[in-house]
């Protein structure tokens, strides 16, 4: 009898989760990616530079030349010669000094991730005027600031491992999931509604179209020119330095924001899935939670409301990655009057309504069960 109860109470609690959505404190029709992009202001990295007495006037130019670009970064000047040296940068120093060669540079990761990441530090190493530069752009950066505000929902980032089988494997499965997200998801009219009447909408400058769009970029690990980049987000994954060879997959949203990562294995169809759906869904538990949304965010150079033709060139060689649009789904010629497609998240897609279907079955299964063993009891 307890174990029936058990089975029907866990039932019954997966059919309400499925079903139900989170009450926030003010409904949100907007889905998560574009809410991210309006709301959610990227958290600051900090760029820790430590000299001897003075640096070099034509670095000294070039690092307060950051603060004068929209860019989440703080930058911290520091003496090594100082007796007041704050406690936070002589720790960080007192780690580093031994292969540090002045000036030195240790960028850190924005303050809320390092309980999550177990770690505070992205890469380090000596400073000159490419460095400044290479730290905050790159190629791939400037692709992904500008399919995000062409209206790309999600853009994804396919890092290569060292079997291309593997690679060709793992990005077929990426593109035919996202393929049959794009076929079945679709976004409400409360949600366009929405998106109209905000900061991106149709009447500002910056406008950014509102539709379900996914992007896929790939890069080498080795890449000279996406170093930083890379350190940034293989360094959120557990064990990424211990398994360089396999791929790695991270989806970007919002005002460049890092969705958690998968290596691997963890590149899977209900991985893919799940990020798809947390990011087309709406983010009223986040605001109800006052949190951001899931992941890290990434250090990106961009007037996010300036548009694309705002966004700073990267002044580099061509990049050495390549984009794969995502494909048109293929038209069924006898499907002419086919239904609209069934939304995703703030309508829910055909498979989910399977699954709640299938749900309600067991609960009601389990309840027959229950009297069943009643009836025995007695």
């Amino acid at each position: 009898m307890r174990m029936a109860h058990a089975s029907l109470t866990l039932t019954v609690a997966a059919v309400w989760l499925l079903l139900t959505p989170s009450v926030p404190v003010r409904a949100c029709n907007l889905p998560t990616f574009r809410y991210a992009l309006e709301r959610w202001q990227p958290y600051a990295y900090e760029a820790l530079v430590y000299y001897d007495r003075s640096l070099p006037a034509a670095l000294q130019s070039a690092v307060e030349d950051l603060q004068k670009h929209p860019l989440n970064l703080v930058v911290w000047l520091v003496d090594v010669n100082r007796d007041d040296m704050h406690e936070e940068l002589k720790k960080v120093w007192d780690r580093e000094k031994d292969n540090a060669s002045l000036p030195w540079v240790v960028i850190r990761y924005p303050y809320p991730a390092w309980k999550e990441l177990g770690r505070d530090t992205v890469w380090s190493g000596n400073l000159d005027e490419d460095t400044v530069r290479r730290v905050v752009e790159s190629p791939l950066r400037r692709q992904i600031a500008e399919h995000i505000l062409s209206g790309v929902s999600i853009v994804w980032l396919f890092v290569d491992g060292a079997d291309s089988a593997v690679n060709e494997a793992k990005l077929k499965l990426l593109r035919d999931r996202l393929a049959w997200v794009e076929s079945e998801a679709f976004l409400p009219e409360a949600a366009h509604a929405e998106a109209s009447r905000g900061d991106m909408g149709e009447r500002s400058p910056g406008f950014v179209p509102l539709k379900i769009a996914f992007e896929i970029l790939r890069v080498r690990r080795d890449d000279p020119q996406e170093r930083h980049l890379l350190a940034m987000l293989l360094n959120t994954l557990r064990d990424a330095g211990k398994r360089a060879h396999e791929p790695a997959l991270f989806p970007m949203y919002g005002q460049g924001r890092i969705y958690p990562g998968m290596l691997g294995e963890a590149i899977s169809e209900r991985a893919i899935e799940d990020a798809c759906f947390t990011l087309l869904g709406t983010p009223n538990n986040f605001v109800h939670e006052g949190t951001q949304g899931p992941g890290t965010d990434l250090l990106v150079q961009a007037d996010w409301f300036g548009g694309v033709s705002n966004i700073l060139s990267v002044s580099s060689e061509a990049p050495t990655l390549t984009g794969l649009a995502m494909p048109e789904p293929e038209a069924d010629a006898d499907d002419t009057d086919a239904e609209p497609r069934a939304a995703a998240p703030g309508g829910l897609a055909p498979g989910r309504i399977a699954a709640a279907t299938l749900g309600i079955l067991l609960v009601a299964i389990a309840l027959i069960s229950v009297k069943a063993l009643q009836r025995k009891e007695r």
